[in-house]
């Protein structure tokens, strides 16, 4: 209901996660996502007839016709979307933002209720504050620096492979329903020093974290409701696998996660939450990482168990991110912020697009980059074989047809749609892939595949070009110039690998870019380049492809922003070096500084 006194939509009994809603007039982020069917309709009857005064019921049918309405209303709208809606001070329908630097206005963006937000790989966004009803967020590959998002119910953000930087993320408005009004969810992310709010309740968010690191901030008090053994650690409310750094947890929030890994963190039980209501044991697995001082001991109060260990667990923790933070924020090697800055917001007019984007592709989390980038030979139980075209986002081509697909992640493991009504579900392991083929979606996974196959990694995109490592590796010291060398050496060469991948992964999409258009000339550019960069050769070839000589521009920026910081550090380290009187020091580190500056 609204705090006002309002009656608002109630509360879906499935919840969110990917399960089944109900009719779209009745579910509770008011989320019009399929036709309303004649199965619909009589739930809407039942719905209305649950011993209601005849007023109440005309209220609800009231607010059912209208959300009917705007159902059809929507089903009718294929404008497309406007790609430059980003620029305007109001955002509407599909917002999609391209790659690159953005700040926030002087004032905050509004963004109205169904907004659907897509933030692409490669872009940064400083110093702006979001707010609104019940936007829609995917975020993919990103940076956020100083960064508030707050929404009314409804709001659902979801993030993987970004970092944020000192952001924080909170339900605004006065509507809400029993639970989870607003939904946040976050995989393989970072994190520093802000998050949710000091606290907040099931009532309100709904946020769930898997494969993310937490650095220097306080975790939120979190209020339950009914049953915490039922909201804890469930698919609305976990911390899973996830690492944190010089954090300060709250027992509500300790007893949300599962196998964590802390380090250097307080745990604390001022909140004193009310676990008499839990109807089974809430079990935490705390994992120490080596810590200066005593382990705190395990302890019980009530239904909650806390287990306080220094083994590891079975399964790693936190991100995978080439993310690195320092007393001065979160570092992205991927995404360092040069070129122009775009203000988001600085248009005069209002956003007219009303399309839904199309979903983001959903990379398989499991899979680290490269494990399953590259081409793919596969031989059936049938005699047929087919060579599978992976690159970086989980898009394939298919070599012997000339179509393409996208692998996607289910419940169920990968998946692959065929684009006939069948579909493949593979598993990676190393250069080893296994392809179990299924007759429709609803044979699947219940009934047995009808083809299977096994294949083989042919021709893997290389880790990182080596043409810009630094070459002359400085002697070890252990003096403070020697460390400070060290770590400006480690920075760089960390820096260089991020580029490096970056452009390969891109190459590699331009290359089946062109191959699917059946530009052969340019498909044999890339790869030529491609080739030349795996062999730590410096390639100066041009494409065709818009793309591909986008992705080259950003490697050299990349390339170039690197060494500037290189040669800053390491005259900070020679200067170091010449305080301290060690002349051979400072001679030893300027040889290195000269010879990356003539690069």
């Amino acid at each position: 209901m609204n705090r006002s006194g309002a009656v608002p939509p109630p509360q879906s009994k499935h919840g969110g996660g990917g399960t089944a809603p109900l009719p779209s007039a009745l579910s509770n982020d008011w989320e019009i996502s399929m036709p309303v069917t004649s199965n619909h309709w009589k739930e809407i009857v039942w719905n209305l007839n649950l011993g209601r005064s005849p007023m109440k019921m005309l209220m609800r049918f009231c607010q059912v016709a209208v959300v009917l309405g705007l159902a059809a209303a929507r089903a009718a709208d294929v404008a497309p979307a406007d790609a430059s809606a980003w620029s305007l001070k109001d955002w509407k329908g599909a917002i999609v933002l391209p790659a690159g630097n953005y700040r926030g206005p002087e004032k905050g963006l509004h963004l109205e209720k169904d907004c659907h937000v897509i933030v692409s790989p490669g872009t940064l966004i400083k110093d702006a504050q979001f707010g609104g009803g019940g936007a829609k967020w995917k975020v993919d590959g990103s940076l956020f620096r100083k960064v508030s998002i707050s929404g009314d119910m409804g709001e659902r953000l979801e993030a993987k492979d970004s970092a944020f930087e000192e952001c924080s993320f909170s339900k605004g408005g006065g509507w809400f329903v029993a639970y989870w009004s607003t939904r946040w969810i976050f995989e393989n992310c970072v994190f520093s020093k802000k998050f949710f709010p000091s606290k907040w309740h099931v009532g309100d968010y709904s946020v769930c974290a898997t494969d993310c690191t937490f650095y220097d901030l306080t975790m939120p008090k979190i209020g339950y409701k009914d049953d915490p053994s039922g909201e804890a650690q469930s698919k609305e409310l976990k911390f899973e696998h996830c690492r944190f750094v010089k954090c300060e947890l709250p027992e509500s929030a300790l007893a949300a996660t599962i196998d964590c890994v802390f380090e250097d963190c307080q745990f604390t039980t001022q909140d004193k939450p009310n676990w008499t209501k839990a109807k089974k044991p809430i079990v935490v697995n705390v994992f120490l990482a080596a810590a200066r001082t005593k382990p705190p001991k395990s302890y019980s109060n009530g239904p909650l168990q806390v287990n306080f260990q220094t083994a590891a667990p079975a399964q790693r923790a936190g991100s995978t991110l080439a993310v690195t933070h320092t007393g001065a924020g979160l570092h992205y090697p991927a995404i360092l912020g040069t070129g122009p800055v775009a203000v988001l917001g600085d248009g005069e007019q209002h956003a007219v697009a009303k399309t839904e984007p199309a979903a983001a592709p959903v990379i398989p989390a499991a899979a680290a980059a490269g494990s399953y980038v590259g081409r793919w030979s596969i031989h059936f139980t049938d005699n047929s074989v087919r060579t599978y075209d992976i690159g970086a986002r989980g898009e394939v081509l298919f070599i012997e047809e000339n179509k393409h697909g996208q692998l996607r992640r289910s419940p169920d493991g990968i998946i692959l749609e065929l684009g006939d009504g069948r579909l493949e579900r593979l598993k990676f392991s190393g250069t080893i892939v296994s392809v179990d083929r299924f007759e429709s979606k609803a044979t699947f996974p219940a009934n047995p595949p009808m083809l299977s196959g096994t294949g083989t990694l042919v021709n893997e995109v290389a880790a990182a070009p080596t043409q810009t490592t630094a070459t002359t590796p400085l002697a070890a010291s252990s003096s403070a110039a020697g460390r400070l060398a060290a770590a400006a050496q480690t920075q760089y060469n960390q820096s260089i690998s991020a580029a490096g991948q970056g452009y390969l992964r891109e190459l590699n999409s331009a290359l089946q870019g062109a191959m699917r258009s059946g530009d052969l000339d340019d498909a044999n550019a890339i790869k030529a380049a491609m080739d030349q960069i795996k062999s730590g050769q410096v390639t100066s070839l041009k494409f065709k492809s818009a793309y591909a000589n986008t992705a080259r521009t950003r490697y050299e920026q990349a390339v170039s922003v690197a060494l500037q910081q290189y040669a800053r550090d390491l005259e900070a380290a020679q200067k170091e070096a010449l305080s301290a009187g060690n002349l051979d020091e400072a001679n030893a580190i300027n040889a290195t500084r000269k010879q990356m500056e003539r690069r």
